[in-house]
């Protein structure tokens, strides 16, 4: 096959007869955060529980790259790949990962940590590439060949909200029928993103994790106060409102109970997406309240008047920790809401001249290596058992909802349509007995 090829020449067969059968090992939030916890526990030996963190990551990393390579290579996404110059480059830079990782040796000793280190920064840089590239090979299909992502694939569309569950991807627009359903190239085209994007996400995690942790002696994964980091958020999308020159600044009003208890999970995800929802909000708020000052016959008395406030709502549940983003900035029509959890839309411009209600933002907010947009937002969420989604009503407004799991025991799991086409059993993806050897070494010292 065209696309394997370049796996065959890079990676020794045995090596790859290895990766295609091996397993990946689960991880939850709580695994990462006790690895951490022991590894700034024993600051006189630091270098010990990152070496054994090393040593596991030699072990699991290549297993979790096969999984992209899997994504590219599966029976559904194969003629799509064959009809894109730049989604098999994308397969070859894949291949070099794989072989970069397969060279290494194992790290036990300060030569060869820091090379491992070292390798694992350019991953890093380098899985932002991927994503870009993924997305400009998409694009390009879509834009100039259609055909080809829609006429080999066939699509597996549902038609009602209810059909997905927290860990599957639901079509662009599957909460809404009739003419706003988007083309099945479309739908084929995002899909396919969501596979790719989340096959990767938890070997981002574990690079990420142990690169912050050898930088800055703390973990990503941590307990955190929801209603503090909502604090912040707050006067930092507030500052960054006053450059947008429409008039004044819609207010911000929290409503978070003084019981909030504390949450496991990644602090610059949930910093970052709140920063994103509300971003959205404020700009979507005072852009709608400056069209309507402008429309009105009485602009010189209303000018000085304040648009609605922004309201966000943390609740913490039994289950999880909500957070409700709520504003009166008109509302979306049913087509945008198809457009919202398209991959290939420019962030900035949202495909609308930087006019668009929900997709407008300062910069590229980037999580993991990718643009936090709402349709990476939301495979990261489901990805730990959470959710993101968002309601609107068009002439009055949107509420968007963000629930963390407060089980940190959660382990990673892959949509079972990606299990499928990745044909690996979904009992050893999902299942949360299985323990994380890492952390279980650790504690038994």
């Amino acid at each position: 096959m065209t696309v394997a090829s370049p796996i065959t020449r890079a990676v020794p067969h045995g090596a790859l007869h290895h990766f295609a059968r091996a397993k990946i090992t689960p991880v939850s939030l709580d695994h990462i955060y006790s690895f951490g916890r022991q590894a700034l526990a024993r600051r006189h030996d630091p270098a010990r529980i990152l070496r054994v963190s090393a040593q596991f990551l030699h072990r699991e990393l290549p297993v979790r790259v096969y999984q992209n390579l899997k994504v590219l290579r599966a029976q559904s996404w194969v003629p799509l790949v064959a009809s894109s110059p730049v989604l098999q480059c994308l397969t070859e830079r894949y291949t070099d990962d794989l072989n970069l990782l397969t060279s290494l040796e194992v790290p036990n000793d300060t030569r060869t940590e820091a090379k491992f280190l070292q390798t694992l920064r350019v991953l890093q840089a380098r899985h932002q590439d991927h994503m870009a590239l993924a997305r400009r090979g998409i694009e390009q299909l879509r834009q100039n060949r259609p055909e080809s992502i829609s006429a080999h694939v066939e699509p597996r569309v549902s038609t009602t909200a209810d059909s997905t569950t927290p860990g599957e991807s639901a079509p662009a627009a599957s909460i809404y029928t009739g003419n706003s359903e988007p083309k099945v190239e479309n739908q084929l085209a995002d899909r396919f993103m969501d596979d790719l994007y989340t096959a990767s996400i938890g070997d981002q995690l574990l690079i990420n994790e142990y690169v912050f942790l050898a930088d800055h002696g703390r973990n990503l994964v941590r307990r955190i106060q929801p209603d503090q980091i909502a604090q912040q958020v707050i006067r930092e999308v507030q500052a960054a409102a006053r450059n947008f020159k429409l008039g004044p600044v819609a207010d911000i009003e929290l409503n978070a109970p003084a019981t909030q208890a504390s949450i496991l999970h990644i602090e610059p995800y949930v910093a970052n997406v709140l920063f994103k929802i509300l971003y959205n909000s404020v700009f979507a708020t005072m852009n709608h309240h400056h069209e309507q000052r402008s429309r009105s016959a009485a602009t010189s008395t209303l000018s000085a008047t304040p648009p609605p406030p922004v309201r966000l709502t943390i609740v913490g549940g039994s289950e999880d920790v909500a957070f409700k983003v709520s504003d009166e900035a008109g509302g979306l029509s049913l087509s945008k809401m198809g457009q919202l959890w398209r991959h290939t839309i420019d962030d900035c411009k949202g495909g609308d001249g930087g006019r668009a209600r929900r997709t407008h933002a300062p910069h590229h907010l980037s999580f993991l290596g990718s643009p936090l947009n709402l349709p990476t937002a939301r495979l990261i969420a489901r990805y730990f058992g959470g959710d993101l989604s968002l309601v609107s009503m068009e002439g009055h407004g949107t509420d968007t909802y963000l629930h963390l799991p407060r089980r940190p025991t959660f382990t990673e799991s892959l949509p079972p349509s990606l299990v499928e086409r990745l044909d690996t059993p979904a009992s050893s993806l999902t299942s949360s007995a299985v323990q994380w050897p890492l952390v279980d070494e650790i504690l038994t010292r």
